[in-house]
C-alpha cells in the first residue's frame, strides 16, 4: 500500500515538473516589428547615431523581472551606443497600483533608461504581444532586432536573444554592414488584453 502511494505521490511530482518546464519554455505569440521605425510613433527616436532599443513589458508578469536584469546586462555591455525606453502596459480601467510593482522600480533605477506607460497603441505599432517583447532599430531607423531577451520564462542568464542584441549594437556603433533582421522568441506574459484596451 506505501509503495503504491509512494508511486502515485511521485507520479504526480513527475507531472507537475513536466508541466512547469513545458511552461517556462513554450513562447510567447512574436508579433510582426514594422522593419522601420514608425514615424507616428509617440516614443522618441533617440539620439543621432545611436541605435534605438524598445523594450515592452507587463508590470504585473513575474516574467518582466528576469526580462528587465537581462536587459540591464545589455545596457552594461553596450554603454551609450543604443538608447533605451521601457514601456510598460497599463490598460484603461485599471487598478490605481497597476504600476506599483518592483519591475516598475527596477526600470525607473537603469542608467539612462526612458521609461514609458502605453494603453495599447505602441505596442500594436510595434508588434508587441508578450511581455518581454524587444524591438531595435539601427541608427538609420532600420529594425535588427525583435524578439526577447530571456532564454525562457523568467529564467536569467546567457541566451542568445540577448547575446544577438549586444552584437547587433556593437556592429551599428562601428557603422559594420547591416544585416537582415534578426528575431528571437519572446517568453512572458500575453499583451494582448492591453492592446485591445488600447485601441
Amino acid at each position: 500500500m506505501a509503495a503504491s502511494i509512494a508511486a502515485v505521490w511521485l507520479g504526480l511530482i513527475g507531472i507537475g515538473v513536466a508541466v512547469a518546464v513545458r511552461e517556462s519554455t513554450t513562447a510567447g505569440t512574436a508579433g510582426d516589428a514594422p522593419p522601420v521605425w514608425p514615424v507616428r510613433s509617440a516614443i522618441p527616436r533617440g539620439r543621432a547615431g545611436a541605435s534605438r532599443l524598445v523594450m515592452f513589458l507587463h508590470p504585473q508578469c513575474p516574467c518582466s523581472r528576469a526580462s528587465l536584469h537581462e536587459l540591464a546586462a545589455v545596457v552594461e555591455a553596450v554603454g551609450a551606443r543604443v538608447d533605451i525606453a521601457i514601456v510598460f502596459a497599463r490598460p484603461d480601467g485599471a487598478p490605481a497600483d497597476w504600476l506599483d510593482t518592483d519591475r516598475v522600480e527596477l526600470a525607473q533605477a537603469m542608467p539612462g533608461a526612458a521609461v514609458l506607460i502605453d494603453g495599447g497603441a505602441e505596442m500594436a505599432r510595434f508588434g508587441a504581444q508578450t511581455s518581454g517583447h524587444v524591438v531595435m532599430y539601427d541608427p538609420s531607423g532600420r529594425l535588427v532586432f525583435a524578439g526577447g531577451i530571456t532564454g525562457s520564462r523568467g529564467h536569467e542568464g546567457n541566451n542568445r536573444g540577448r547575446e544577438q542584441v549586444i552584437e547587433l549594437a556593437q556592429r551599428a556603433a562601428a557603422a559594420q554592414a547591416p544585416v537582415a533582421a534578426i528575431a528571437h522568441p519572446v517568453y512572458g506574459c500575453g499583451l494582448g488584453g492591453v492592446q485591445e484596451a488600447g485601441r
